[in-house]
């Protein structure tokens, strides 16, 4: 049909189809928008674009189809309209001054007197705090055109419109277009037109408008609050209001703000009114009707007021409440732990809140805050109270001024984080975990706020100290607090200030132990000269009661009051002590080294505080110090230092390297040296001296063995002559004569054996040393001499050998002439060269005198041997038949004389007889036997 129309009337007409509100229309149906598009896309088929549609909306469709219709589906839907666009509502404001505020001329002229003289009122009265750009009346135009209603009222009720609309509180038919916002502007002109000049129209007037739109679980609310006896009319409105600003962004719902909405009048009393609000909201919140966060105010819904019921009816601890107050103050605003006082000063202190402690309470110093919710608050308003409270001065007390509200939300935010722990489980209907998360939401934006206001609270708090209210000009939190706490310590540490001459660091502490010189104040004395005498006397108590002080309890001792020294201070004042030696410093039974590499650091170390101790030094005798230092000068090498500290550790240093070399000596000694007995005394004498470990007890040991250290100063002289020098003429000189004892028996000169006794009696001497240069020079002629008689006795064993070769050769001729050539008499020579060879290698006449012997019982024995070879010669010639001469040759036997004899010892004329008759017989025998006999 529309085809047929559209050929009728020719190729260049077009026909359009006006869709007004299809927002309406479609609704949440997808159906009927795929009717839609049916339709759309026949008439693009049949009519070839001469047939157009044209829907219009309240809203964006895209706004509309949200969640609701597939985004695919919607897409295509989308594609059959080529044309968007987009009606705004921006001027909605100038639609409605044209059609519903039009003003006659006398009205104008009336509005625009009122205008000037209310120009001052109503820039102060229509003001807003923390909200978007709420405009008011620019000039008297803008007045005339906009009253009775203020201009901001145009773009916020739209909004308004928006927001109710989305957040699903009104049904599909609310829109926020001029049509709906003209109808709220109408149905509001209409509730003030028969008002008297100066009248304004309070924002809650436009709830009529909306209110049959609204879903029943919103509209109820209001009914049912209007039904509550214990509400009254100005609260109700004021409810609608707070409905209405329920979700807007752009205004916070405070108690000013909601002020500026309930405007009737532009002479209306700001502050009466300010009041009246603020009672209606304190009704309302009893109620539960709304809930207060923080400065604003929230509408709630029927399952918010219930869970708000149930939130103001859940039973919280009070310790609770204070933990939470606890955290507040000390986790948030006055997190520090201890007070930097100055660079080198940090006092830790206690932390106490409405008198119960919050941490570890071991510290000199407290910071007390008492607040509304403490017990005894009511009689902490009294300053006298305060002042009594705070006269032992063992804390700073911070009384906060009285605030309903921090306990309020306090007890809110508590009940409310134990309330959404027992609903933290997933088993919650949807609406009612939205409404959870928002509680939990609002709730840390109120532990926000609640530390904001604590902040408040504790900057304009009243602070005492020491029986003293203080008056503290910096009004900041942490600064006050910190203020109160420098008040104290300025009046419980009272001889902070002995320690004038500060110290910050290691360095400067082992500085104090080593250096020379004190420093000195203006006048002369010791810079820290207060603080001396203090450590000093209490270190006297201490010893007076036989109590070992160690440096973690020096430490302890002078960091609480009344002095309140540092770490490096207390062990600076120390260092100081004992560099004059006023004290010791002692570990392991034994007096420390003060310039030990990396002490100070020990001290301060968990097993160092603990390991070392200090005590009072004995005073030191002048007399003693003077004897000490004197004979220093003869003892050490170096400068003698002028300090008895010093000077105790250089003879400290000095005896024990002495000691270290008489251990030395003395073990040479005790191999046969002498001084052992000197050396045992003197290393006595030094470990005594070293056995006392403070300076006072040993110069006093010193003084009084004066005498024992001269003579060992004396000794040590003869010593190291000895031990670094003459030790090895004494040693040569004695080896020496263990080499010429053999000898001295061939020895018959008088004068050379006087010599050697003479020798035996300086190496027996206790104290040789005059005397051993002499040594050398007496063995030397002993030498001598053993050395030639040594000489002519070789040349004897030389001799005798030559002489044995020429009798063996003379043998042989005589015994054996006819065979001599067939022996072998270079065999036979060997034995007696290997005797005589050897004998220029030994050392001692008695080595040469047996190599003689050896060489007299050679002889027979070659002799023997020159008759067996012999003999072996004949019997083979016999056996070979060479008879010849060999028949006439006798062999040769060896008679041994004084074997022959029948006793070694011959008496009497017949025992020579009978030992000549047996001697006869025995060679007749021999002779009778065809043998040649040899004589031995």
């Amino acid at each position: 049909m529309v085809k047929q129309y559209l050929d009728q009337k020719g190729p260049q007409h077009r026909l359009i189809f006006m869709v007004d509100e299809v927002g309406q229309y479609i609704g949440e149906d997808s159906k009927l928008m795929l009717n839609l598009q049916t339709v759309v896309e026949d008439l693009g088929t049949y009519c070839l674009g001469k047939a157009w549609v044209v829907v219009t909306s309240q809203e964006a469709m895209d706004e509309i189809t949200k969640n609701k219709i597939k985004g695919e589906d919607f897409s295509k839907i989308i594609g059959r309209f080529y044309r968007p666009l987009n009606l705004s509502s921006a001027n909605t404001d100038e639609v409605i001054k044209l059609r519903l505020l039009g003003k006659t001329d006398a009205a104008r002229a009336g509005l625009e007197a009122l205008y000037s003289q209310k120009i001052a009122i109503l820039k102060n009265q229509i003001a807003f705090t923390d909200s978007a750009d709420m405009p008011g009346y620019s000039n008297s135009q803008d007045f005339i055109a906009a009253y009775p209603f203020v201009p901001y009222q145009f773009n916020l009720l739209q909004k308004v419109f928006t927001q109710i609309r989305l957040m699903g509180s009104a049904g599909k038919h609310l829109a926020s277009g001029e049509r709906s916002l003209l109808d709220a502007f109408q149905v509001a002109s209409q509730a003030v037109a028969r008002q008297p000049l100066g009248v304004l129209v309070p924002f809650h007037t436009f709830y009529m408008a909306v209110e049959g739109f609204l879903d029943g679980i919103i509209s109820q609310v209001i009914i049912q609050a209007q039904q509550n006896p214990q509400l009254q009319s100005f609260d109700i409105e004021l409810l609608k209001t707070l409905f209405m600003v329920k979700y807007l962004k752009e205004i916070r719902a405070n108690l000013d703000n909601l002020t500026t909405l309930s405007l009737n009048n532009i002479d209306q009393d700001k502050l009466t009114l300010r009041q009246e609000v603020d009672e209606a909201l304190r009704r309302l919140e009893r109620q539960t009707i709304i809930q207060r966060n923080g400065d604003e105010y929230i509408f709630l819904t029927h399952e918010e007021q219930d869970i708000g019921r149930e939130i103001k009816n859940t039973q919280v601890d009070s310790e609770k409440v204070l933990k939470e107050l606890q955290q507040l103050v000390w986790d948030s605003i006055y997190t520090d732990k201890e007070l930097k006082y100055t660079q080198r000063h940090r006092y830790p202190f206690n932390r106490k809140l409405d008198e119960q402690t919050f941490g570890h309470q071991t510290n000199d110093l407290t910071l007390h805050i008492v607040t509304p919710n403490a017990e005894s608050y009511t009689a902490m308003k009294d300053d006298a109270f305060c002042i009594g409270t705070t006269g032992g001065g063992y804390e700073v007390l911070v009384r906060l001024p009285d605030n309903q509200r921090l306990l309020n939300d306090l007890n809110i935010l508590v009940k409310t984080d134990k309330y959404l722990n027992l609903k933290s489980s997933g088993n919650n209907a949807p609406s009612i975990q939205r409404i959870l998360i928002s509680r939990g939401d609002e709730n840390s934006k109120r532990r926000q706020e609640l530390k904001e206001i604590l902040e408040e609270l504790i900057a304009s708090a009243d602070v005492f100290a020491c029986g003293s209210k203080l008056d503290i000009r910096n009004r900041d939190a942490k600064s006050l607090l910190s203020e109160g706490l420098k008040y104290l310590v300025d009046n419980v540490y009272q001889k902070l200030s002995y320690v004038s001459s500060g110290f910050e660091n290691e360095d400067q502490v082992s500085n104090a132990l080593t250096r020379d010189t004190q420093e000195q104040d203006i006048t002369g004395q010791a810079a820290n000269a207060a603080a001396h005498s203090e450590m000093r006397a209490w270190l006297m108590e201490e010893t007076r009661v036989h109590r070992q002080v160690s440096i973690r309890a020096l430490g302890d001792k002078f960091a609480r009051r009344p002095y309140g020294w540092s770490e490096f201070d207390t062990l600076g004042v120390m260092a100081e002590l004992a560099n004059k030696c006023v004290v010791e410093l002692r570990h392991a039974q034994g007096n420390v080294n003060l310039r030990e590499k990396g002490l100070v650091a020990q001290l301060r170390s968990r097993k160092g505080m603990d390991q070392y101790t200090i005590r009072l030094a004995d005073i030191i005798d002048p007399a003693s110090l003077k004897i000490a230092k004197d004979i220093a000068s003869h003892l050490f090498n170096s400068k003698v230092s002028s300090d008895p500290q010093l000077l105790f550790d250089d003879y400290k240093k000095v005896l024990k390297e002495r000691c270290k070399e008489l251990e030395g000596w003395l073990t040479q000694a005790e191999g046969g040296l002498p001084f052992a007995k000197l050396l045992q005394t003197n290393l006595t004498l030094l470990h005594d001296l070293l056995a006392n470990n403070g300076a006072a007890e040993f110069f006093g040991c010193f003084r009084l063995r004066r005498d024992e250290m001269e003579e060992y100063i004396e000794d040590v002289q003869k010593l190291q002559s000895f031990f670094n020098v003459q030790i090895k003429l004494f040693q040569q000189a004695r080896d020496d004569l263990k080499t010429l004892e053999p000898e001295l028996r061939h020895i018959n000169d008088p004068n050379l054996l006087k010599r050697v006794d003479l020798v035996k009696q300086i190496l027996a001497m206790s104290d040789p040393t005059t005397k051993i240069p002499e040594l050398a020079m007496l063995l030397k002629p002993v030498k001598d001499k053993v050395q030639q008689a040594l000489t002519s006795q070789i040349y004897q064993v030389q001799t005798k050998g030559k002489a044995m070769r020429e009798k063996l050769a003379e043998y042989v001729t005589s015994a054996h002439q006819d065979i001599s050539a067939q022996l072998d008499l270079k065999n036979l020579t060997q034995d007696i060269d290997k005797v005589v060879t050897s004998v220029d290698q030994v050392a001692s006449i008695d080595s040469a005198i047996a190599r003689e012997s050896e060489l007299e019982n050679i002889l027979p024995q070659l002799l023997q041997k020159v008759d067996q070879q012999a003999n072996e010669i004949i019997q083979r010639q016999s056996k070979n038949g060479s008879y010849g001469q060999a028949t006439c040759v006798k062999p040769i036997v060896s008679v041994q004389v004084a074997r022959i004899a029948t006793k070694s010892l011959l008496e009497t004329p017949q025992d020579v007889d009978v030992y000549l008759e047996t001697l006869r017989k025995t060679l007749l025998d021999q002779i009778h036997q065809n043998h040649r006999i040899r004589i031995e």
